[in-house]
């Protein structure tokens, strides 16, 4: 049987429903995302995609429910390079948190694009060590254009709830979504919420409901699919 195979017939097996569950709290059982990806994997658990943990954070008060793990990775990776260059082969970015270096291999139909993001959700798929490399096999890869070259207050797409830097009739500001990005970079989205003082790792109070965070923190809650 092949790994392509393989990974489909785990995917069929995975535990998803419409309701949130927590499986790794923030605070002291914060973990790296590469960690939480293999706990999830290994209990065949689906990690909630930006999108989904978005409609608990905006809108809603389901968030509550799940604030112990907040701020948290999302199941939706991500890799972009710099403004206005060209993707080529691989997108590649070392975490200053963990030192791992992240490989992002870029399908052939989407190199040389610019001003782009490509974005992989889970299950669909997986982490290959090769010494420090963490390299991200994916199944299937969306590629959004337009993606913004600075913070700042964007629409997204439908899909993935990517921020996008485009002009939308009838988008008000609860519409929208902040950016907070870094230059470069191959990782997970994650996602945060409103912070008391002392929170988590957080000293100030703020609504952070509408952020969508590529970049920042190393260690996180991990937030999953629930029946």
């Amino acid at each position: 049987m092949s790994t392509a195979t393989t990974k489909q017939t785990l995917n069929e097996r995975r535990i998803r429903g419409s309701k949130l569950a927590i499986m790794i709290t923030c605070g002291i059982h914060r973990k790296p995302f590469e960690e939480g990806l293999a706990l999830a994997d290994s209990k065949d658990m689906v990690i909630a995609s930006n999108k989904r943990i978005g409609q608990a954070l905006v809108g809603s008060e389901e968030w509550e429910a799940v604030r112990e793990a907040l701020p948290c990775w999302s199941g939706t990776m991500t890799a972009y390079v710099e403004p206005a260059k060209k993707l080529g082969k691989t997108v590649e970015y070392v975490d200053p948190g963990t030192k791992r270096r992240w490989v992002f291999p870029v399908p052939d139909e989407h190199q040389d694009k610019k001003d782009a993001i490509l974005i992989a959700e889970h299950p669909d798929y997986f982490l290959e060590t090769d010494g420090k490399n963490l390299i991200v096999r994916a199944a299937h890869v969306d590629l959004i254009e337009k993606f913004p070259a600075a913070d700042g207050w964007f629409p997204v797409d439908p899909k993935h709830d990517t921020p996008i830097d485009v002009e939308v009739e009838n988008g008000g500001h609860s519409a929208r979504r902040f950016l907070q990005r870094i230059r470069e970079r191959v990782g997970p989205v994650s996602r945060s919420y409103i912070f008391a003082k002392g929170d988590c790792f957080y000293p100030q109070y703020y609504d952070g409901r509408r952020y969508i965070v590529f970049g920042g923190y190393p260690y996180l809650g991990i937030i999953v699919e629930a029946p």
